[in-house]
């Protein structure tokens, strides 16, 4: 079971459980909303840390699901990283 947790204000879950039906032949949950954690933004960059999204969403019914999934709509960044899947 996949676990989709989405950013305040995002309405795409429905999108999500389509392609995981369709392409990774698995059902998903909504799983709920979440605010974006304070210490994530970084100010010089204008950007939000994943790593630290993550980490936020990974805390969140631990057990539950096989896997995690959140949707954001923002600019984030990995440290040292060229691109993150989030």
């Amino acid at each position: 079971m996949i676990g989709v947790f989405q950013q305040e204000s995002l309405k795409l879950f429905n999108i999500v459980e389509d392609v995981t039906k369709k392409y990774l032949n698995q059902s998903s949950r909504h799983a709920g909303f979440f605010k974006l954690p304070p210490n994530s933004h970084n100010l010089l960059r204008k950007q939000y840390n994943a790593i630290t999204i993550l980490n936020h969403i990974a805390a969140k019914n631990r057990g539950k699901f096989d896997l995690k999934i959140g949707l954001v709509d923002i600019d984030i960044y990995t440290r040292g990283g060229h691109q993150c899947l989030l």
